[in-house]
């Protein structure tokens, strides 16, 4: 079963809180659901290429003004806006191996039949 990486200091890290200062309580949800998405539909490069802020915020259930939850993203460096796309910070270095074991299971499902 895929899995994504959370550091067991992830409550306490400081990006984290400056997150639930700037978002409110609860914030630090948004990021696992934004991993989530990710690992689900783009683990091989963590690029949310063609969305709008809009729909990274949708996707992640954001209940506040529209537009904050991702400006606060940006500005703490979980997210990296390009030019058509949105890009989850350090996605390689902390779940790449997600992009593996989806290869992996692709590979063994093949051999099966």
């Amino acid at each position: 079963m895929p899995y994504i990486n959370l550091d067991l200091g992830f409550h306490r890290h400081p990006k984290v809180r400056r997150l639930v200062g700037l978002l409110g309580r609860g914030a630090e949800v948004l990021l696992t659901r934004l991993w989530c998405h990710c690992g689900e539909h783009h683990c091989v490069t963590g690029m949310l290429t063609g969305y709008s802020g809009q729909e990274i915020e949708s996707i992640i259930e954001w209940w506040g003004k529209p537009g904050e939850c991702v400006e606060a993203l940006l500005k703490l460096r979980f997210l990296v806006q390009h030019e058509d796309a949105y890009e989850v910070n350090g996605w390689n270095e902390h779940s790449g191996h997600l992009a593996a074991l989806k290869a992996k299971g692709r590979a063994m499902a093949e051999k099966r039949w």
